[in-house]
Order: structure tokens, then C-alpha cells, then sequence
């Protein structure tokens, strides 16, 4: 019989070499998206550090800690990068809270959700360098084409969730649309005024009153149809 004691496995053999769990290679998608992550991220810092006209690929790709050549492979333009940084905000951190809101049960449950989320996206750094963005190529009739272009599109994918997310409610698509827009424009003033100015914002009352509305409006909706 073999003493348990005394019994080594092969890699623990003397002399032997450790046996090293072999490290996964990141595939190529991977790979260039963490790059792509990266020169955003630097690009929303550079932006709200020295504004739009002194955002360069060079400075953004210095921040990045990558390549000037790494940028013009991902992106090849700083006006690019900057259309994804406006996509970035307008439809995957947006418009993933939309649809996030679903779960709650009550029209104004829902509402009041995607508002409170609006609120926190709409103060923050990403939202900071859109605005740049947007201010600074005010002059640069063929690049504001550019963003409108794409901007409808996300407008338009953003009316679909609203309509999946209310599908329950009777309301007309236009007045639910219109909605959307309304609460938009609500949660954009009230953020720029909390970035420029000193004076308190209470989001928390103009909630109540958006909230109050849309309460209002769902109810008699629902009681025409029901009559």
C-alpha cells in the first residue's frame, strides 16, 4: 500500500516547474472595445477640462494612454469620437434606463423612474461634454447635420421604448411621445441651470408636478377608454 502521506502529484514534483493556470486571451472585440472605452472615457475628461476647441486626438489619446494611431484606427476624427460620446449618452446610458423602468408596476412608479434616472445622467461628466459638444460645433453647419442625423435616429428608437414601456396605457402615441419630450427638456433645463448656477434646484418639486400630470393624463385616458 502506498503511503498518502509521502504521495506528490506530478507538478509537485522536486525540481518540477509549477504548473500555471494558463491566462484567457482577450479576443479582438474585446479588445478593441476596451480601447474604444478607453479614448471616451479620456475624451469626456479632455472635454471638461479644456472645451471643445482644445479637445485634440492627441490630448485625448494622451489621456488614454494609447496610441495617436490606436485613436485614428477606432475613430480616425475627433468629430467621431465626439459623435459617439453624444451616441453614448443619448442612447446606451438613456435609453438602457428606459427600458430598465418596465418592472415597475404603476404608470407613475415607471414615470418616476426613468425621471430620477434622467436626473442622475443628466448631471454628470458625460452629459457636461455633450454640452460642449453641442455648444461649441454651433458654427459647423455640416457636423451639426451630423449629430441632428443621428440624433433622430435615437429619438426614434426612444419613442419605441416609451410605447413598449406604456404599452398597457391608453394614450395616443404622439401624446406619449410628446411626453417623452417634455420630461426630456424638463430634466435638461433644470441640469444646466444646476451646472451654471449657484442657486438650489429642487428636482424634487418639478417631479411632483411632471408626475402630477402624467397621473392626470393616464387617468382620464384610462377612464374614456373604459366608458
Amino acid at each position: 500500500m502506498t503511503d498518502s502521506s509521502s504521495f506528490r502529484p506530478p507538478s509537485a514534483a522536486p525540481g518540477a516547474t509549477p504548473v500555471v493556470a494558463a491566462k484567457k486571451r482577450r479576443s479582438q472585440v474585446e479588445r478593441t472595445e476596451e480601447t474604444r472605452g478607453k479614448l471616451i472615457a479620456a475624451a469626456v475628461e479632455v472635454l471638461n477640462e479644456v472645451g471643445f476647441t482644445k479637445t485634440t486626438s492627441l490630448a485625448i489619446a494622451q489621456r488614454a494612454k494609447v496610441s495617436r494611431g490606436a485613436f485614428q484606427h477606432q475613430f480616425g476624427t475627433v468629430q467621431n469620437l465626439m459623435l459617439q460620446i453624444v451616441k453614448h449618452l443619448s442612447h446606451e446610458l438613456v435609453g438602457q434606463i428606459e427600458l430598465e423602468s418596465i418592472r415597475f408596476v404603476s404608470p407613475a412608479e415607471r414615470l418616476r423612474a426613468i425621471a430620477l434616472r434622467y436626473w442622475a445622467v443628466y448631471q454628470s461628466p458625460e452629459y457636461r461634454a455633450v454640452l460642449l459638444i453641442w455648444l461649441g460645433s454651433a458654427q459647423d453647419d455640416a457636423f451639426v447635420e451630423r449629430i441632428d442625423k443621428l440624433m433622430q435616429g435615437i429619438d426614434l428608437q426612444r419613442d419605441q421604448n416609451w410605447t413598449e414601456i406604456f404599452a398597457d396605457q391608453d394614450i395616443p402615441p404622439k401624446d406619449l411621445h410628446n411626453f417623452r419630450r417634455l420630461l426630456l427638456a424638463a430634466v435638461r433645463g433644470l441640469a444646466i441651470h444646476a451646472i451654471y448656477s449657484r442657486r438650489p434646484v429642487s428636482f424634487d418639486d418639478v417631479l411632483g408636478l411632471v408626475v402630477r400630470l402624467w397621473t392626470e393624463m393616464t387617468a382620464e385616458r384610462n377612464t374614456t377608454a373604459s366608458a
